[in-house]
């Protein structure tokens, strides 16, 4: 596969103290998610939050929030016509807890986000919300937080707390290149964070991988149309073909549900999907599916991966 094409992304990594007593869900990505919309919102919009509608505006281009928010398509697109908003740029990095997070004062909260493509840019503006949205509070009691600190991916400090600047830093590249293993008998995938894979229409319980992987080319391939640089890869047929020889196992997969309250649908919503790893046979020498396993486990797999589901890792056991 061409090395030419590439995705920027940069992860931050906030460190926070609480300053108050209350809870937060077993899984806060939907909460952290809508409370940093909000807060990116207040710190950028021109317009009445109430009234604004990012696609009338003449800045949604180059604003902050609609590019990193919004997901607005771009003009004479290709890819997702039918659908009126685009993947959004950004995954949130969160550890689900086996039940829910019981805070105190003083009592650390971290977690992380990741930027793609011209996002990559606009970190400032992220660490500025994060700011106000734990100043505002999370969660039903409205916890406060202090930011700490802010580092990148190596553990280089970016912003904290008392500072008037935040450190210049450069982006990452994800390039779709083909240094990988030479051959793989099985390969291990752990589900980090709750997954929601549709299967025609459907939500899978249990995967097969041809599943996975077909999820996995779909959301990088998306990525690498609307953010990325060089040509979009093809859809490699002949490793769909060869998953059809696997099978797992080990599976350890179980569900996991996520419970929401949308602001704008006004109504409690629950998110199903599964936790937890697999491991599947392989059988194709001369087919290896690394490179698209490595890109999968930075931009997240299935839906809602701006609310931090579809974390994965993996193992390929030569």
């Amino acid at each position: 596969m061409n090395s030419n094409i590439s995705l920027t992304y940069l992860t931050l990594r906030f460190w926070a103290i609480s300053r108050g007593e209350g809870t937060l869900p077993s899984f806060p990505g939907p909460t952290i998610r809508g409370a940093f919309g909000l807060s990116l919102r207040r710190i950028v919009c021109h317009l009445t939050h109430s009234t604004a509608d990012c696609n009338t505006c003449i800045l949604k281009g180059s604003c902050a929030y609609s590019v990193i928010f919004e997901g607005i398509p771009p003009a004479n697109r290709i890819y997702l016509r039918k659908y009126p908003r685009i993947p959004q740029p950004f995954v949130l990095l969160i550890e689900p807890q086996k039940q829910r997070i019981t805070l105190k004062p003083n009592q650390y909260f971290t977690f992380g986000l990741r930027l793609f493509g011209p996002a990559t840019t606009l970190y400032p503006y992220v660490i500025q919300a994060t700011i106000l949205m734990l100043k505002r509070g999370l969660g039903k009691e409205r916890v406060p937080f202090i930011l700490e600190k802010v580092c990148d991916e190596q553990g280089n400090l970016i912003f904290q707390n008392g500072n008037t600047f935040i450190a210049t830093i450069h982006p990452n590249t994800l390039t779709m290149d083909d240094k990988v293993s030479q051959s793989i008998k099985q390969i291990r995938i752990a589900f980090q964070t709750p997954t929601r894979l549709l299967v025609n229409g459907k939500l899978s319980r249990a995967p097969t991988l041809e599943q996975i992987l077909r999820a996995m080319v779909r959301r990088v391939r998306i990525l690498l149309a609307f953010y990325g640089k060089g040509a979009i890869p093809d859809v490699p047929k002949n490793l769909l073909d060869a998953t059809r020889l696997s099978r797992p196992v080990n599976d350890m997969l179980h569900p996991f549900h996520v419970f929401r309250y949308s602001g704008r649908q006004k109504r409690q919503m629950t998110f199903k999907g599964f936790i937890g790893e697999c491991t599947y046979d392989w059988h194709a020498n001369d087919i290896n599916p690394e490179i698209w396993l490595r890109a999968a486990s930075l931009v997240h797999i299935g839906k809602a991966t701006s609310f931090g589901f579809g974390r994965i890792d993996y193992e390929v056991i030569e």
